[in-house]
């Protein structure tokens, strides 16, 4: 497992991947992450907030074909750069207020299946916030720029891996979510949160 391999990580610098011909906002890291992830918990209904310059909503994109997922992506700029790729693969690109669309955005969360809700746009404490309590029993949340521990990532993370970090604090226990896969996600800087039963 990843986890037990740290060697694996010697390779990875704090550049953002290029994929596709699309930059995508992240680490090389965190796009395999995001892959494994995926495979793991086999989301049904996928929303992005913040799809950027489209690298890492191609990645999704390419998931959500071959595994029958929904997949939605909402940015307030539309940078026009992925219109050719997205079209080609099928992901629905909404250009909006993340926090003036929840008429839109809630139903898509709350589709029969698992859904899996990525905070990525301007503010992602507030779009955590906003979602979760619509988040259905065992539906997933995930904060970019997020590390639950602040001395590992100045430590371990930041000279080598990311130099963005927005939050280490955790306000999720009451809203009914737990933290998941912090291992497969820490050198990555996602935080993953379970929604859970009741």
């Amino acid at each position: 497992m990843i986890q037990d391999a740290p060697e694996y990580y010697e390779y990875n610098t704090r550049d953002t991947v290029v994929h596709y011909g699309l930059r995508s906002g992240q680490n090389q890291t965190a796009m395999l992450a995001m892959s494994i992830l995926l495979d793991i918990i086999k989301p049904k209904n996928i929303i992005e907030f913040g799809t950027g310059t489209g690298g890492l909503s191609v990645l999704i994109g390419i998931w959500s074909k071959l595994n029958g997922a929904n997949f939605r992506t909402y940015d307030n700029n539309d940078q026009r750069l992925y219109a050719e790729i997205f079209n080609k693969l099928g992901i629905e690109f909404i250009c909006c207020d993340v926090h003036a669309l929840h008429g839109d955005i809630i139903p898509h969360i709350q589709q029969p299946g698992v859904s899996l809700v990525l905070c990525d746009d301007g503010n992602k404490h507030q779009e955590l916030e906003e979602y979760a309590p619509h988040l259905k029993p065992y539906d997933y949340i995930m904060m970019h720029d997020y590390s639950r521990d602040l001395d590992a990532y100045n430590s371990r993370i930041k000279p080598k891996y990311w130099d963005w970090h927005e939050s280490s604090e955790f306000a999720g226990t009451q809203l009914g979510l737990t933290p998941v896969y912090e291992r497969l996600l820490e050198y990555a800087v996602w935080g993953c949160f379970r929604k859970e039963q009741g």
